[in-house]
């Protein structure tokens, strides 16, 4: 017993699942390495048991989630006139000082997972697992620092509400809290560019400016505006919706290297890429003249368009494994392909394996690469 005791498995269903929305509210908070532009440091999230409907409030310090949760209770549950009866938290002191002392003259019953254990409080430690890969994806889609993760976390959970999930049959969480149907016209790509209306009085005379540009950083929650954060003086204002244009294009600059996600999901976008573009190609060229086409004196050929190693190996008519072995015999970006399924990109150059093709059509002698020691 002493040496050889093991950690019990958690269950992965709850068999207290509320079935009226308010009644039971999940609650956790998350520190972040990073302050936001407001001074920001922590967030908490409160979130509905039957609905998974989630809300997030950043946070200057752990003391201000008494007032977060003043501020769900007013604008979430007593305006829609709800009722909460459990409060599931872990044992955080935030949650077991003056919180505590709030719910109780409320009679609201506190429900804490055992310490050591933030497994037993899952559903809002999934929400926040959910929401920050949103986070890290807005952030990185604009090129934004760290310092904006207060307002990308606005937008993740926002989103994720209106996505459907796995534990709420049939319409999404906000759908399910609000019982009506959702307006998704107006949502647009987060922390994007933008240029704001300048109105008439607030311009000096008809040479001024009639747009202002901005950061798109959020929705009003009390009128039919978006909300735009204007660097110049550090302030956001709410503007109406058709008074503002955006640019909704990525900021990635795809010839930065390093700099790209190594998610599953944009590998298997760049494979879809690549296999769209070898289909559009001449059905009818053979492998040979492919490799006669790029090949120049120097043994070394570059891409046209973006390739697998496997795809290039079929060109060279070798197994995908023998290329891959050529490739990274050489120093510098070689050394990060690991598989054949990695994509080569246009322009990269390659090395042609002895004995295959000869010629270059449209490409300069290349200098020798130069192999690893």
């Amino acid at each position: 017993m002493v040496t050889q005791v093991k950690k019990a498995p958690f269950q992965h269903h709850t068999y207290t699942r509320s079935i009226i929305e308010g009644e039971r509210i999940h609650s956790d908070t998350k520190e972040v390495p990073t302050r936001s532009k407001r001074g920001h440091k922590y967030a908490v999230c409160f979130v509905d048991d039957a609905t998974r409907r989630g809300k997030c409030y950043p946070l200057k310090r752990k003391t201000d989630v008494l007032d977060a949760w003043r501020t769900f209770l007013e604008e979430e549950i007593l305006a829609r006139g709800l009722t909460v009866r459990y409060f599931r938290s872990d044992n955080g002191t935030e949650f077991t000082g003056e919180l505590a002392a709030f719910n109780r003259v409320r009679g609201i019953k506190a429900e804490r997972s055992p310490p050591k254990c933030q497994s037993m409080n899952g559903v809002a430690e999934v929400f926040w697992r959910e929401t920050f890969k949103a986070v890290r994806a807005i952030l990185w889609d604009q090129q934004r620092g760290d310092e904006w993760w207060a307002a990308a976390l606005h937008f993740a959970s926002h989103i994720r509400n209106h996505l459907l999930t796995s534990a709420v049959a049939e319409v999404p969480p906000e759908v399910a809290w609000t019982g009506k149907a959702v307006d998704t016209s107006r949502f647009r790509v987060p922390l994007c560019r933008c240029w704001s209306y300048i109105e008439k009085e607030d311009r000096t005379d008809s040479l001024d400016r009639r747009g202002l540009e901005g950061v798109f950083v959020g929705y009003s929650s009390h009128s039919p505006c978006y909300l735009i954060y204007h660097p110049e003086n550090d302030t956001v204002y709410a503007r109406r919706y058709d008074d503002v244009t955006f640019d909704e294009r990525s900021a990635v600059d795809p010839e930065k290297d390093g700099e790209q996600p190594t998610s599953a999901l944009v590998d298997a976008v760049l494979l879809e890429l690549d296999r769209q573009t070898e289909e559009s190609t001449n059905a009818d060229q053979t492998d040979q003249e492919q490799q006669n086409e790029a090949r120049n004196d120097s043994g070394f050929m570059r891409t046209t368009q973006s390739y697998t190693v496997a795809r290039l190996a079929e060109i060279f008519r070798l197994s995908g494994e023998d290329y891959l072995a050529v490739l990274r015999e050489y120093d510098g970006w070689y050394q990060d392909l690991t598989s054949t399924k990695d994509l080569i990109r246009k322009g990269s150059d390659v090395p042609v394996p002895e004995g295959v093709g000869s010629g270059a059509a449209g490409c300069g002698p290349l200098p020798q690469g130069k192999k690893r020691t």
